[in-house]
């Protein structure tokens, strides 16, 4: 997928990571690896998708409010969905963990309090 920058230029960027937050959809993209220099990081889009007919037409930045609230919950997100150590497997629940248990899923929230999504 290509995305234009505030200057013209095209960025390829692949979709890692779609969820709701607050009742509206968001996606997370990354720039792909294949796309990157030696020692490069990858940069990180928080965008919202624009829904036309009940199918994505096109992608927009969430306000600077949206980015405010969606960004803690997103690092929290990824936080949990990595503290296996990268061990991952197919169970099934898109948690990525070999060693998920699915009645406990290793948060330190109380479940009525957390939002890590693996263990509702």
């Amino acid at each position: 997928m290509y995305f234009k920058d505030e200057n013209g230029n095209e960025l390829p960027l692949a979709m890692i990571d779609a969820f709701d937050f607050n009742d509206d959809h968001y996606a997370l993209f990354v720039t792909p690896e294949e796309n990157l220099g030696e020692d490069e990081e990858p940069a990180m889009y928080i965008m919202k998708p624009v829904i036309q007919d009940g199918e994505i037409a096109d992608f927009t930045m969430p306000t600077d409010e949206e980015m405010e609230a969606v960004t803690p919950f997103l690092i929290n997100r990824l936080e949990q969905r990595h503290s296996c150590g990268g061990s991952c497997s197919s169970c099934g629940c898109g948690c990525g963990c070999e060693d998920h248990d699915h009645d406990d899923c290793g948060c330190e929230h109380e479940h009525e309090e957390c939002s890590c999504e693996h263990c509702h």
